[in-house]
């Protein structure tokens, strides 16, 4: 499987799909073709997973003890002090990491990445064709994504951070190109 180093996204409006150009340092880049239909199931389906390995930090929103909303975890003597946040506070937590990503990270393709990888962000991409499966993987400090092309797979591996700016990349590439997916980040209703 290829390591990609770096990562951008862009629109087709010949083709009507977003286009994954995949920068490698030793094999160049790798472009690959998603779909709005999947698209439509990658954005949230990310999301889910960032809140589901998210590590919410000790006495969140500056609660000392748990508030309404916190379960408390185990019975009788084991429960005593173990609470679980609320599903309301991981999104909020959640929500909160996403900004802080998109405030303090440069983007995937600034200067920096073209420094650190000159070659793979100035190769040619060879086309690769439509994604045909994407497998994505998180823990609390990083994040895996892997992009099956008909012929091949190319792995883009990061901090979380990276994957929030990957999930905006992509969204706002969608929006350009007028899709109209909502971006889970956003409240809903």
């Amino acid at each position: 499987m290829l390591e990609a180093k770096t990562l951008t996204v862009g629109f087709s409006d010949s083709e009507d799909r977003l286009w994954l150009r995949l920068g490698t340092d030793s094999d160049g880049a790798v472009q690959l073709w998603l779909t709005r239909r999947v698209l439509q199931q990658l954005l949230p389906q990310v999301w889910e997973l960032l809140g589901r390995t998210l590590t919410m930090p000790p006495n969140f929103l500056g609660q000392k003890h748990p508030g309404q909303g916190h379960e408390l975890i185990g019975s009788g003597d084991d429960a005593e002090g173990v609470f679980r946040p609320s599903e309301t506070d991981r999104r909020r937590q959640l929500w909160i990491e996403h900004e802080l990503a998109m405030e303090t990270s440069p983007p995937l393709d600034d200067e920096l990445a073209r420094e650190r990888h000159p070659a793979a962000m100035q190769a040619n991409p060879q086309s690769e064709g439509l994604l045909s499966r994407i497998h994505v993987s998180a823990d609390v400090r990083s994040v895996r994504f892997q992009f099956d092309g008909p012929q091949r797979s190319l792995q883009f591996a990061g901090s979380r951070s990276d994957a929030h700016r990957v999930l905006r990349m992509i969204w706002q590439v969608q929006k350009n190109a007028a899709w109209h997916l909502l971006a889970p980040w956003e409240p809903e209703g």
